[in-house]
């Protein structure tokens, strides 16, 4: 394969990606593991990198996401 075709099969593996991530956004959470997996999905689908790490909203949504692994965590530590 060459260069050219795998810049188009990454292009278009990239959009099924971010298509996924959006139709999975989308979708009401019913659980609280569910809103962890579509905030980590989120991230990891929009974060624009570690340089903005420490920048808002990224610092807010990991400390976030970090709140409510620790809570779910703690909930599964008690059954």
């Amino acid at each position: 394969m060459g260069l050219a075709e795998a810049d188009l099969q990454e292009a278009t593996l990239d959009g099924a990606v971010l298509a996924a991530a959006q139709a999975f956004l989308v979708m009401p959470a019913w659980t609280i593991h569910a809103l962890v997996l579509k905030l980590l999905v989120l991230l990891s689908v929009h974060a624009p990198g570690p340089a903005f790490d420490d920048t808002s909203p990224w610092r807010e949504l990991r400390l976030i996401l970090a709140d409510l692994s620790r809570l779910t965590a703690a909930e599964r530590a008690i059954r």
